[in-house]
């Protein structure tokens, strides 16, 4: 038992390969997102490659993270510095933008703080749907709000994995380069959500082949 431990395909080697993958994500992620417009194509690369290979154990890593980027680099683009730039604006005048009356500072905050609630909820949806839906931006925009909703307790866990995330950084700066675990625990949350939103293939079919029905 315990050569079967320590081969080629043994145990070893199984979650040696798991952790090389995830690793190796978290840090093509971060790489890819250095030049900041492109952090919206690496995260939709992040959650395609974690899926495809440390989840299905299907292709490599880096293979399908450089595959998915360019596939979806110009979409990514636009919902990137969508996203990014308008939670960002939201943020700054949470932080920054208090207007000096109490009552209306109150209000002001209140509202500031919902809508950073849900373009973070909606974000968690639409980089992961992008990565696995053909459509047009404004359907992928609209069914990524639908899901936000519907599936509102995995949104919640998933804002908070990503707060928990970046509290982490704050403290120790390191944890970044293990980005690629939060993208592989955040799966267990979105994926059921995209399965659902999946027309489901007829038994025997070409489409029951592909890695994600299995």
């Amino acid at each position: 038992m315990l050569e079967d431990f320590f081969k080629w395909d043994g145990l070893l080697f199984r979650i040696t390969n798991f952790i090389w993958d995830v690793l190796f994500i978290g840090i093509l992620w971060l790489l890819f997102s250095l030049p900041i417009i492109t952090i919206g194509a690496s995260t939709t690369a992040a959650y395609y490659a974690t899926m495809k290979t440390a989840r299905k154990r299907y292709g490599y890593a880096g293979k399908e993270f450089v595959a998915s980027f360019r596939k979806n680099l110009k979409p990514g683009i636009l919902l990137g510095v969508f996203f990014y730039g308008v939670t960002g604006a939201f943020a700054y005048l949470f932080l920054n933008g208090f207007p000096t009356d109490k009552s209306a500072n109150q209000l002001y905050s209140t509202l500031l703080g919902c809508g950073i609630l849900f373009l973070t909820g909606f974000g968690v949806y639409l980089f992961p749907n992008l990565s696995r839906f053909q459509m047009n931006i404004a359907t992928l925009i609209k069914l990524s709000i639908f899901m936000e909703f519907r599936y509102l307790i995995r949104t919640i866990l998933s804002i908070f994995l990503w707060m928990l995330f970046v509290v982490m950084i704050m403290y120790m700066p390191w944890m970044i380069f293990l980005s690629g675990f939060v993208f592989y625990v955040l799966s267990y949350l979105i994926e059921p959500a995209i399965k659902n939103s999946m027309p489901k293939p007829e038994e025997g079919s070409k489409e029951a082949d592909i890695w994600y029905y299995k």
